[in-house]
């Protein structure tokens, strides 16, 4: 067994419990913005996570890794929602 399936399995698992986590205790602000830049950033971690153990089972399983490669592109997209929505939720 390859090595990018086990870490990549582990990724999608730790970003399933961390949408579970998400779920189980959602946001209690009063302003309908600030819960939907809250929920933006709880999926924006979840994402992460699984996208970046998609990518690691991908490039395992693709015979020309090159071809998937760009792919590394989402999770670093997830990361930058996160960060952004983070710090609009800072200024509020």
């Amino acid at each position: 067994m390859k090595l990018e399936y086990v870490v990549g399995g582990l990724l999608i698992l730790f970003g399933l419990v961390s949408a579970v986590r998400s779920l189980a205790s959602p946001a209690t602000a009063d302003e309908r913005r600030i819960r939907l830049l809250i929920a933006i950033h709880d999926a924006a971690k979840a994402m992460f996570w699984i996208s970046l153990g998609g990518f690691f089972v991908l490039y395992a399983a693709a015979e020309e890794q090159e071809v998937v490669r760009w792919l590394v592109l989402v999770p670093i997209g997830m990361a930058a929602i996160r960060l952004l929505s983070a710090s609009v939720l800072s200024r509020t």
